[in-house]
């Protein structure tokens, strides 16, 4: 997790030489890693359900080969994660949190909403025996 922690705080965009913000393949493919690997999938199985080789997987993890656009939601479906969780910078997160998150995307919009009322339960509970 180590990986993530040290990319998620760096902007995933760069000015190209025409003025357009371009996504940064390098820390685009460090992410894919880092969530692959938190997954526990290899690059074997994570290129089988993008219909790549695992070269091809190696190659854009490592910032080598750019990934077309029409490929982000392939793969962010293949890792179970929503396409912004590929390319927008959030917290800091240890392991705990990318565990946490990767676990909660894969409950549907209802139970997602009750898993959410609960941990705020959970917080709310702690955080006051906390105090006293």
């Amino acid at each position: 997790m180590e990986v993530y922690r040290a990319t998620s705080n760096i902007a995933m965009t760069s000015q190209s030489t025409t003025g357009k913000q371009t996504l940064d393949p390098k820390q685009l493919g460090q992410r894919i890693r880092t969530i692959r690997e938190a997954q526990g999938m290899s690059q074997e199985q994570l290129a089988s359900q993008i219909s790549r080789d695992q070269r091809a997987v190696s190659l854009y993890e490592n910032g080598q080969r750019r990934i077309f656009a029409h490929d982000i939601p392939v793969i962010a479906k293949a890792l179970d994660v929503p396409i912004s969780f590929l390319y927008f910078d959030g917290p800091e997160e240890d392991e705990l949190d990318v565990q946490l998150l990767l676990e909660f995307h894969r409950l549907d919009d209802e139970t997602r909403t009750l898993a959410l009322q609960m941990m705020r339960l959970f917080s709310r509970a702690f955080t006051s025996r906390l105090e006293e």
